[in-house]
């Protein structure tokens, strides 16, 4: 168990480096472009915080259809008086999506509130099939808010299961947040 603890953490390190590393790349326009298909470019300039948090044991729904806050995975962050911001947010954690009645159409599904509402894109995410083997897989996935003005901003990560018959459990999880400057 040591072990692996240990590879989450230095994977986490690395992947928040990266992001910092990625973000900090000099000014950019705060413009949101529209590409081809369903891609969607927003930009900020230099990352100004880093808020991270990490909760350990294991936290289950296997409540069909119905968002559930995840256990632990909620920070609030600051935005300067007369700046906006961008956040950045990465949830990571292995995942048992587990599918009781072997029907296997089942679905975990993970979204990010900002402020109580869904307003990070994607709007929600697969995190999981389910299977009925009882397979832990890491996964992680990043979600981006549109420019927030000044003030307290509450990040929140919810789960769901997608059918009936099912429970989605999460172990050890991390949540990071990256407050990114928007001129303008």
């Amino acid at each position: 168990m040591s072990r692996f603890r240990d590879s989450i953490r230095t994977v986490s390190l690395v992947l928040v480096g990266s992001l910092a590393g990625a973000l900090l790349v000099g000014p950019v326009t705060a413009a949101t472009e529209r590409l081809d298909g369903d891609a969607t470019v927003r930009n900020a300039r230099e990352v100004t915080a880093v808020r991270t948090v990490s909760a350990g044991g294991f936290v289950s729904t296997n409540s069909p259809y119905q968002w559930v806050d995840v256990p632990g995975m909620s920070l609030t962050v600051g935005v300067p008086a007369g700046e906006r911001a961008r956040l950045l947010i990465t949830f990571s954690a292995p995942v048992n999506c587990l599918d009781a009645a072997g029907g296997g159409a089942n679905e975990c599904s993970i979204r990010v509130l900002v402020d109580g509402l869904a307003t990070a894109s994607p709007a929600e995410a697969l995190f999981a099939r389910a299977d009925t083997t009882g397979q832990w897989d890491a996964n992680s996935m990043q979600f981006v808010s549109e420019a927030l003005p000044a003030g307290a901003h509450t990040v929140t990560v919810q789960f769901v299961m997608i059918e009936t018959n099912a429970a989605m459990t999460l172990w050890v999880r991390t949540l990071t947040v990256l407050r990114a400057y928007v001129p303008g």
